[in-house]
This record gives C-alpha cells, structure tokens and sequence, in this order.
C-alpha cells in the first residue's frame, strides 16, 4: 500500500502523551510490514530523529491542530496553570530553556549526562528567549505493574515482618538489567543514546539514595558488612544489589524528580522511559527478582535483637522504600512514593 505520508511533510508526532511538530526525512517501506517513517522534531538538534511506526503520526489539519494545543493546556494545567506552549525556532540549537532562564540543577545532570535533556524528542520552549515564559511542568505518575505489585509486597513482608533478606550479590545486578534494557530497547530504535543517559541517571540516582532511602531497617547491618567486606568494597552499588532495590527506587523516583527543573515534555519522554523498564522488568520479573528471602545467620539476628532492646524505635538513617499502608492498598491501586 501506498504511504500515507511523503518526504519532507509537515506532521505531528505523537510521543508519550502529547503531539509534536515534526517533519518526515526519511519514508522506509517494508515489504509486507507497515512503513516506517524517520521524522525530525522541529526545534531539536539531529540525534534526537526518531524511526515511528505510521499510527503515531497525524496530518496538520486543523482538527489535530486544536487537538495539540488542548493536550499542551493539558499538561500545563496540571500545576493549575493554563497556558500556550511556546514554540521553539527552526534554528533553536538545542532544546532547552533560554540561557536567561534556565538553572540546571544536579538532579538534572544525574537523569542527562552529558548535557542534553533526558527525555527528549518534543518542542521545549521558545529558542529566541525574548520574554516568553517556561513551561509548565507535569507532574509524573508510574503505574506499576501487577506483577511488580505483588514483588514489592512480598519484599516489604519478608523484609519486615519475616526478618528475611534479599541474597547479596544480587545476580542479576541493576547494573545488568539495565544494561539489558538498552540493548533489548535502545538498539531498536534511533535513540540509543536516550536509553544509555537515561540509565546512568537510574545508576546515579541509585548510588545516592540506597543508603537513606530504599533499606529497610533489618537491611542496614547486610548493607554495611557488604560495603565493607574486601571483595565488595569500592564496587558501584548497582553492581551489588538487583530488582528488588531497583523497584524500590522506581516507586520513589517521580518524588525525586519533582525537585528538578525539567520541561514538561522532557518530563513526558522520561516517564515514558521508565514505564518502559518497569514493564521490561515485568516481562522478566521470574529471571530478575530473587527466588526467595534468605534466612540470616544467628549473629545477624543477634545483633537485631540488641538493636531492638536499645532501641526499639530507632531508625539509623535509613527510610523505608513502601509503607505498611501502601501494602495494605498495592493491590487496589498504583502504588505511588509519598513524601518524606
């Protein structure tokens, strides 16, 4: 069948859940498979080009016109402001804010090293700078897998209530499962770079917030006989501890990221994302996440016993990854971070 779009057509775009303005480059039929389409996001630089499937892509006409502003006012609204998106230039040279406005935080890089936006394929803001106001961001909201529910409640119990820990070395580590995750993802499509920043942010963030946020209490004596241990100590986090801490800090992560200054649509793209790896660890969850809790050696429960007795109430530094009410409601509805 014929395309139903041309060489250098004005389109929109879907991605995440907005639509953006774009141009095909390039049109790559398949035989017996739908054509492919490489469009270029009006506003961004070359290496954000993307390959999409011919459902994603939508006339200009007037109707879808409308349909992505709504989606934009949308989006604003979601802070409780309505307001126009701006539009970048054709000569924008990178899609981000105007170097009047814009203030990166550490945050930001840990998600884009190397100083390109993390999630980016969409219009950001307008390139000129001459007056026009940032866009709103959108909040992010994960919806975690059923069968990742389930995960993160048998780990709350066996953790908490069974005084049971997750084996250590994890294997495989959140160093392989991402990295399984790009090559199964970012090879497939025109944004391999995208994946790879987006899974050294994972990383960063990971090696910050272990420690005081994503242990248990009864995990803090494993977590520091590991780190210090000979053989382990050195080593980046994510090459020691596996799926199980890796949910943990996917449930926390649009808290953390509230505190960054990220556009809306970036926001959107990296949301999509990390959908993305929740439903990748999903599809393997049997291969990713432990068997079962181990059984400590009676020293260790020892020392949890002196713990209790000194102190039963203290909690040394270390948050809980998921509350007991969050437990009580995983299998009802999303389970969202609260803040702390």
């Amino acid at each position: 069948a014929a395309a139903d779009f041309v060489l250098n057509e004005p389109v929109l775009c879907m991605h995440g859940s907005g639509l953006f303005d774009a141009k095909v480059v390039e049109v790559r039929p398949r035989a017996g498979l739908e054509t492919l389409y490489l469009v270029h996001y009006i506003g961004w630089k070359k290496n954000w080009d993307e390959t999409v499937p011919e459902q994603r892509l939508r006339k200009r006409t007037q109707e879808n016109l409308e349909a992505k502003e709504r989606i934009a006012a949308e989006i604003a609204a979601t802070k409780g402001t309505k307001r126009k998106v701006p539009e970048p230039s054709e000569s924008s040279a990178a899609p981000t804010k105007p170097a009047a406005h814009r203030k990166k935080t550490a945050a930001d890089s840990q998600v884009a090293t190397g100083g390109e936006p993390a999630a980016g394929s969409a219009a950001a803001a307008d390139a000129s700078g001459a007056g026009s106001d940032e866009l709103e961001r959108a909040e992010m909201k994960l919806i975690i897998p059923q069968a990742l529910k389930i995960k993160l409640v048998a780990d709350w119990e066996a953790v908490t209530r069974e005084h049971k820990l997750v084996p250590l070395p994890s294997s495989p580590s959140i160093a392989q499962i991402l990295d399984e995750f790009c090559d199964a993802k970012g090879r497939r499509s025109q944004h391999e770079r995208l994946y790879t920043e987006v899974r050294a942010g994972i990383a960063n963030y990971f090696q910050q917030a272990l420690e005081q946020a994503l242990l248990y209490r009864f995990e803090r004596k494993q977590f520091e006989d590991l780190v210090a241990s000979a053989e382990h100590a050195g080593r980046p986090l994510e090459e020691l501890f596996g799926a199980e801490h890796l949910l943990r800090l996917l449930v926390k992560l649009p808290t953390y990221l509230e505190a960054t200054k990220m556009e809306a649509d970036q926001r959107i793209v990296l949301q999509a994302k990390l959908q993305e790896l929740l439903k990748f660890m999903q599809k393997n969850h049997a291969q990713f996440f432990a068997a079962k809790h181990a059984a400590p050696a009676s020293d260790y429960l020892e020392w949890w016993d002196t713990l209790e007795t000194e102190d039963p109430g203290a909690k040394p530094g270390v948050a809980p990854a998921v509350s007991e009410k969050q437990v009580s409601k995983a299998h009802e509805r999303d389970v969202r971070p609260s803040r702390r």
